[in-house]
């Protein structure tokens, strides 16, 4: 099934390695990780493909298998102006602090350039889904401050 042929990712086909991002997006929290894993040695490096993907995690279910989809993007360094934003709308509109944390994880190892700094800190404060603290969204926060 898809856990196969994602395992068959890190050979080098393009077959197998559309199967592999598509189990990146799948609802099933173990094929996420499996697809992680095959992604580790070959990362995602087409801007649309990474486009792609971070379409369909922002479609995903908030839950575990779209918090371990962000992780794996998250291994990447993300430039993208349309990528970044579309993570940005994601943290604004989830219902998941998860989810906020871990595209915020995102965004803090990203180039940023492409985003309004001020205005991203406010999104991330006046949408943020937990209480705050000394977490990742709070580095985010911190981060952008500066001058």
């Amino acid at each position: 099934g898809d856990a196969l042929g994602a395992l068959f990712g890190r050979l080098g086909s393009a077959r197998d390695r559309a199967e592999t991002l598509r189990a990146l997006l799948s609802p099933l929290e173990a094929e996420v990780e499996l697809a992680q894993a095959c992604l580790r040695p070959r990362p995602v490096e087409d801007v649309a493909e990474l486009r792609r993907l971070t379409e369909g995690m922002a479609a995903m279910p908030p839950g575990a298998a779209q918090v371990r989809a962000l992780e794996a993007l998250g291994r990447h360094y993300v430039s993208d102006g349309e990528v970044l934003r579309t993570l940005v709308a994601l943290y604004a509109r989830t219902t998941s602090a998860a989810v906020q944390t871990a595209v915020a994880g995102i965004l803090l190892r990203a180039d940023r350039s492409a985003l309004d700094a001020p205005e991203l800190r406010r999104t991330l404060i006046s949408l943020r889904r937990d209480a705050g603290g000394e977490g990742t969204i709070d580095a985010l926060i911190a981060l952008l401050a500066a001058p």
